[in-house]
């Protein structure tokens, strides 16, 4: 018999009560999602929806009038779908009437045939799935995602309906025995595989393999393959191979991981081994030869993604905040799919490097990239004209619960840490499971679990890569990367992950970083800031005997900084999520690894 498939945790059966991810849930619903809301009004995106109903009503469409870009609807139905995650845990009336408010408008504009796109409605109607580039699809995906946020946030079809006949209009137009059709930026294929999930329609999950098949078989129409707009054509939206045939990463990075990410979706729904096999190989090549040691990946700035093997260049490196999201969206994925917990490691190195990285600690200035090295310029923007960042990150941090916990059966699995709990049925009965912990700071954590008297369970809890050192009693490492125990209602099992400060080096392949180190501990990695060292930056340099003293810092909610002794000198690490927000200056990742023969201590202490 066949083990279950892994099933997911929803967020909302996740709650923290932690001292990392509980403020920033709680600073995301009082300030991000609103600033972000907000600016949708003030930059015409929330209005070009009414100006597409106007012209729709008065049969004046194409006549002009759409402010911004032509994929601007998407931000709208990202933070929507955040506000749908928000209501979840953050019950606010005031939020819900807003939201239904702009979902009352955006329906307005929805063509009766299901046709939805605020940009073409206004600008030229005839030109409608012309040009495969023109994110028409991509749109309607994220209406999808927004839809399925917002009914299981609220229990109210509004904006679902909108968005199943918009996938139904797709639908009716595409298809085996209709037209071609190659998604020029990977979306809906995601959310169309969530579409069936819920809905229990097959028909949506086998459109999104449909989707997925047209690649690479030269039906790619529109300007991505008419013209140079970025480097290579085809390659760029991964349209050069069919599916089968992928064998490394390529092209913009938020379109990949998106890809991926369906790819695997499918693989697993659909038990389809041939996907499978083209995710395991594509991800050997993005987590061994194209990602940073933050979790970051496409350095290139011209096609916003990657270009050969080795190539991570650190200075101002690209690396957008959306192809952070989109690693943890593709781990997490792959991690669902073979049970495996390297790829929860990497969604942990996304979570607390990546993708905070791109958001201020303020919760409402952005970086749209993370360099690994600058010289000062750099500073993070309340918005921008292409704000597909800060809108992923409106619905990306409240859902952030959906990637600590899953079941497999009577089987489950802790694969992130944070005081918590998660309630879910085993074998027709509830059984809770709380963490009691000081992580990402502390490697001790506290697991109870609760239930009917005699409720036995199987847990599983992740040995994270980067830990040299762990132990669980009573439980058994097994190849998988878990700590594997029987347990039962009422125990407490205690956890302890070792967690030092080290150095991490990179593959001598990486031309750039040849003879230099990183600062790490736990999950963080660490980097230094012209704030906290008043010199410049090429004098700074490591050693294999470094010392690191640990301390609570004055900002970033206490977030642990090291005092590293090289020599003699005293330099300051802080978590790379937390630079630039204390003003412009310098910023270091990377420094020489030296050995210097006058360093006579050795070792690791805590103040």
């Amino acid at each position: 018999m066949n083990n279950p498939k892994i099933q997911p945790i929803p967020f909302s059966s996740v709650h923290f009560s932690d001292s990392f991810w509980s403020p920033r849930i709680n600073n995301h619903a009082d300030t991000t999602l609103r600033y972000a809301m907000e600016k949708c009004e003030e930059t015409g995106r929330n209005a070009n929806f009414d100006k597409a109903a106007k012209a729709l009503r008065e049969g004046r469409m194409g006549e002009g009038g759409h402010v911004g870009i032509y994929f601007d609807d998407s931000d709208v139905y990202k933070v929507l779908e955040g506000a749908g995650y928000t209501l979840h845990n953050h019950p606010d009336p005031a939020l819900k009437a807003d939201a239904d408010a702009l979902i009352a408008r955006i329906g307005a504009s929805q063509w009766e045939d299901g046709y939805i796109n605020s940009y073409f409605t206004l600008t030229g109607p005839d030109k409608r799935w012309t040009d495969m580039e023109r994110h028409e699809d991509y749109c309607i995906g994220h209406l999808i995602e927004a839809g399925i946020a917002y009914y299981r946030a609220t229990g109210e079809k509004n904006l679902l309906e909108i968005a199943i006949k918009a996938a139904e209009h797709m639908e009716s137009l595409f298809g085996e025995g209709k037209r071609h059709w190659v998604v020029g930026h990977q979306e809906p294929e995601l959310a169309l595989v969530k579409l069936a999930a819920l809905t229990g329609e097959q028909k949506h999950l086998e459109f999104a393999r449909f989707l997925i098949e047209e690649r690479g078989h030269g039906h790619g129409r529109g300007r991505f393959w008419d013209t140079d707009i970025f480097l290579n054509g085809p390659v760029d939206c991964q349209d050069d191979k069919p599916v089968r045939e992928m064998d490394r990463v390529s092209g913009h990075a938020v379109r990949a991981m998106y890809y991926y990410s369906a790819v695997a979706d499918l693989a697993r729904e659909l038990d389809e081994e041939d996907y499978k096999k083209v995710v395991l190989r594509i991800w050997d090549n993005l987590a061994n030869k194209n990602m940073y040691v933050t979790g970051g990946i496409g350095p290139d700035k011209r096609n916003e993604g990657f270009e050969r093997d080795y190539w991570l260049p650190i200075v101002d490196n690209y690396c957008e905040t959306c192809a952070q999201i989109g690693m943890v969206y593709f781990n997490h994925r792959m991690n669902l799919l073979t049970g495996e917990a390297k790829f929860a490691d990497i969604v942990e190195l996304e979570l607390y490097n990546g993708v905070l990285s791109g958001i201020a600690l303020d919760g409402k200035h952005f970086f749209y990239g993370n360099p690994m090295q600058t010289n000062g310029v750099k500073e993070r923007s309340e918005w921008f004209r292409c704000s597909c960042c800060p809108s992923n990150l409106a619905r990306f941090i409240p859902s952030v619960g959906e990637y600590f916990y899953a079941q497999q059966g009577s089987t489950i699995i802790v694969n992130q840490f944070a005081t918590s709990s998660v309630s879910l049925e085993v074998e027709g009965k509830t059984f809770t499971l709380q963490q009691e912990t000081n992580y990402p700071w502390e490697g001790k954590v506290k697991i109870m679990l609760d239930g009917d008297a005699g409720q036995k369970v199987t847990l599983k809890v992740r040995l994270p890569g980067w830990c040299r050192s762990a132990s669980l009693p009573g439980a058994t490492l097994t190849q998988d990367g878990y700590f594997t125990i029987e347990a039962e209602a009422g125990q407490t099992l205690e956890y302890h992950m070792e967690m030092n400060a080290r150095l991490v080096t990179a593959s001598e392949l990486v031309e750039d970083v040849k003879g230099m180190a990183v600062v790490a501990r736990g999950p963080l990695v660490y980097c230094f800031e012209q704030a906290d060292n008043n010199c410049e930056p090429e004098l700074l340099y490591l050693s294999p005997d470094f010392q690191a003293v640990l301390r609570r810092a004055d900002f970033a909610n206490g977030a642990v900084v090291m005092d590293i002794r090289v020599g003699k000198t005293t330099m300051t690490a802080v978590p790379y999520y937390t630079w630039n927000n204390r003003g412009k200056g310098w910023m270091r990742t990377w420094l020489p690894l030296k050995t210097d023969p006058s360093l006579l201590y050795a070792g690791h202490t805590r103040k």
